[in-house]
């Protein structure tokens, strides 16, 4: 008989409550102000004498931003600060699975001297199932420094159940991957990374995420959400990973697809928390493989 403990009871009950389109916040996690303490000062050395949160402006600033884009997901100590989250949040290492830990840069929107792109510039209204068709993926997304109703994101719920017009069905995850492997095409344009939505969407029905450095929000990647666009005079600077519990990927447990057409699935994108392997390999599929109604049971 499989005994649960009272880590893998929580893990379960947070879980179920995201598949169901609640939006959990974590408020002051010792092992988050770590990360942040951890992530900041890093940013501070690598930028010196520029303030993380500055108006950039200059390409060599941009270009050092771009570096800590690159970089930050291959540090050993963020990948052992955000274990540290998940352990205190109440998840075993060894049940979960994990995408990058991204460190990302939105830039002042009215700079008209850089071109925004994937770590500079606002992602727009999208799920982001529709890249990935992994319905038990929960996002997680923290400051790094104060934001505001001008510069953070938003997540419109009104949109949880409703289905919307969007570019799933063309979108090529193969090819989106190639064209982010080739060093040629440099860093791509937001647009060019996850499909997007094809339908006017009134920007005030979005729930601006008003989160204090030290707090992490977690929500489905089925939701509905956007970055705002940063009207503010500071640059925002935010942490963000996502996560899929193994066995309900292989249960086919999570949020319903309501509006997700894509052909493909990539359970590659995932690695276990504890040794680093594939949530592919676990469970012995190609990284990115043909989507096969990957949907909540009923």
């Amino acid at each position: 008989m499989n005994k649960r403990t009272k880590s893998d009871s929580a893990a379960r009950a947070l879980c179920d409550a995201i598949y169901d389109g609640q939006i959990l916040t974590f408020r002051q996690l010792s092992s988050m102000h770590e990360l942040i303490t951890f992530t900041k000062t890093l940013c501070e050395n690598e930028l010196y004498p520029v303030h993380p949160t500055s108006n950039h402006t200059d390409d060599h600033t941009l270009q050092r931003i771009k570096k800590l884009y690159r970089d930050y997901p291959r540090n050993n100590n963020v990948k052992s600060h955000w274990k540290a989250v998940f352990e205190d949040i109440g998840f075993s290492t060894v049940a979960i699975a994990v995408d990058r830990m991204r460190l990302r840069f939105q830039i002042v929107q009215n700079n008209t001297t850089a071109t925004p792109n994937v770590n500079t510039g606002p992602l727009h209204y999208h799920r982001d199932t529709w890249g990935s068709n992994i319905y038990a993926q929960i996002n997680w997304w923290a400051p790094v420094y104060p934001v505001s109703i001008k510069n953070s994101m938003a997540i419109f719920s009104d949109y949880w159940m409703k289905p919307t017009h969007n570019t799933s069905n063309a979108y090529d995850l193969p090819t989106v991957i190639h064209r982010n492997r080739d060093k040629a095409s440099g860093i791509m344009r937001a647009a060019d990374v996850v499909p997007q939505l094809i339908q006017p969407i009134d920007p005030a029905a979005g729930e601006a995420i008003l989160i204090e450095p030290g707090d992490l929000v977690a929500f489905s990647g089925a939701h509905l959400h956007a970055s705002i666009p940063n009207t503010s005079r500071h640059t925002r600077v935010s942490l963000e990973t996502r996560s899929v519990l193994i066995e309900d990927f292989i249960n086919e447990r999570g949020a319903r697809n309501i509006d997700g057409a894509s052909r493909w699935m990539a359970p590659g994108w995932f690695a276990r928390l504890s040794d680093s392997k594939r949530l592919s390999s676990i469970v012995g599929v190609n990284p990115v493989t043909v989507y096969k109604s990957w949907v909540k049971k009923t």
